[in-house]
């Protein structure tokens, strides 16, 4: 490219200013974009083990619930006095299950779901009256912890007391119509292992009585004033809660929510994104990356497609509770997850482009600070180089190099000026010189000619005269 210096210099400047902003700018949105992902990615990990870890206090403490009601004389003599009526009243012939589901349910006035707000029936039975005692202190522990139902089974699998009253209630576990039920299992469980401290826990599915509502049971035995065997106090876990606690917001921004996933792939609890009515739990399949790990007992995160498409950021572990493993997710769209690295990205390209401008307009003004003065200079330099020495100087009186370089060619242009002259004195000197020569050449031919005039009229005397003779001696030769 045939450019010249004054055109080549604020190029070169400006791109060199320019390089080392675009280049550290590009090395400060990767690292700002880094630490921004780092920090996303760290927050949350920190939500998703601060969802497991809730979730799991919550579980332990229902588990200390059971251990402490089911050492309490209260319990005991609750399932004692049930069971006493329920032998007596079995023992004249009652079908239990049809008599107390008649006078509990049937015959219950309040709607389905507030058959527990009937404190006593009217029927006068030795099981009314036992009800009417324990079922107001129940029905306090029920709603003041948030559980679904409680339940009390004697030690022949009888369903000899429940809180809220469903059809589950008054049936035989091992012989009835609920004996392949969830709580049924949890009673077997109990059964088998018949000890202190032993808890059974079932994941949650669908439950019949309860209208197919998901539900989960958890069970402990209870131990008579003697130590001995005597049946089970089981809750009915409550959904709403653990909703409560995987649904919380803190920390997820707009599009983030936390969720489980039993191994079966579907959800235990609801999506924060559903409708008011709508669940989730056992109906929306999340088979994604995140979770198979998380069931595989890995933990970390990662960037996947969640169950809606959607690419997450996805935090990911396993809660392990009595024998039970649900993957405990935590995920926030990945777009969001980025919408502070593209504003940092659109914030460094303004002050990328700003810096350069000014860079730009400063590396201008200085390269032409330098390229002006040169290419004047280079002006001058080529009147002066034809010789004419009218041409004034420029930058004489800087002191840097532009400046010597001024001086330079203000010292060629009085040496031209002085070699001019010379020249011209010269050509005078020889123009006089010849004159001189010339001068004496013609005074000296005017010598010559006078000299030579002479000596030509002598001798053209000479020879008329010698004509005259010659012609006298014909004449007399003739004669």
């Amino acid at each position: 490219m045939n450019l010249t210096i004054s055109k080549k210099l604020p190029i070169v400047i400006v791109i060199l200013a320019a390089m080392p902003v675009i280049i550290s700018g590009i090395i400060a949105f990767f690292q700002t974009q880094s630490a921004l992902h780092v920090a996303a990615f760290e927050r949350l990990s920190a939500v998703q083990k601060s969802r497991a870890h809730e979730l799991s206090g919550y579980l332990y403490t229902i588990h200390g619930d059971l251990d402490v009601l089911t050492s309490s004389s209260s319990v005991i003599d609750a399932l004692e006095q049930f069971e006493g009526a329920w032998v007596e009243m079995a023992a004249q012939g009652t079908d239990m299950t049809q008599y107390l589901q008649k006078v509990f349910i049937s015959d219950n006035p309040n709607p389905i779901g507030e058959k527990l707000n009937l404190t006593a029936a009217t029927d006068g039975s030795a099981y009314s009256a036992v009800h009417k005692k324990w079922h107001p202190w129940f029905t306090k522990l029920l709603l003041d912890r948030d559980y679904f139902d409680i339940f009390l089974l004697d030690d022949k699998g009888n369903v000899v007391y429940s809180v809220l009253k469903e059809l589950d209630y008054a049936t035989n576990l091992k012989t009835g119509k609920r004996k392949d039920s969830d709580l049924a299992k949890v009673g077997k469980m109990v059964r088998q292992n018949m000890k202190l401290g032993y808890t059974a826990f079932t994941d949650y599915s669908p439950y019949a009585p309860s209208d197919n509502v998901p539900a989960s049971f958890m069970a402990m035995p209870i131990f008579d004033h003697q130590g001995e065997t005597h049946g089970t106090l089981v809750f009915q876990m409550p959904v709403a809660k653990i909703n409560d606690i995987m649904q919380q917001s803190g920390g997820m921004g707009e599009s983030g929510q936390s969720y489980l996933v039993g191994q079966d792939m579907t959800m235990r609890s609801d999506s924060r994104f559903l409708a008011k009515g709508e669940t989730s739990i056992l109906s929306q399949d999340v088979a994604t990356d995140s979770v198979k790990k998380a069931l595989n007992g890995e933990t970390g995160i990662a960037i996947v497609d969640n169950y809606r498409g959607i690419p997450v950021v996805s935090a990911y572990g396993a809660l392990d509770f009595l024998g039970v493993t649900w993957a405990v997710i935590a995920e926030v769209d990945d777009a969001e997850v980025n919408i502070p690295v593209i504003e940092l990205r659109n914030e460094m390209i303004v002050i990328i482009l700003a810096t350069i401008a000014v860079v730009s307009v400063i590396g201008y003004f200085f390269a032409m600070s330098i390229t002006k003065p040169i290419s004047a200079m280079t002006g001058v330099m080529g009147v002066l180089a034809n010789k004419d020495w009218t041409a004034d100087v420029p930058s004489q009186n800087r002191t840097d190099e532009i400046g010597k370089m001024a001086s330079a060619v203000q010292i060629f242009k009085t040496n031209g000026q002085e070699v001019e002259r010379l020249e011209s004195e010269q050509k005078a000197n020889e123009a006089r010189t010849i004159q001189e020569k010339r001068q004496q050449m013609l005074d000296m031919a005017d010598d010559f000619e006078s000299s030579v005039g002479g000596v030509v009229q002598s001798v053209s005397s000479a020879s008329t005269e010698m004509q005259s003779s010659a012609s006298t001696l014909s004449a007399t030769a003739e004669e």
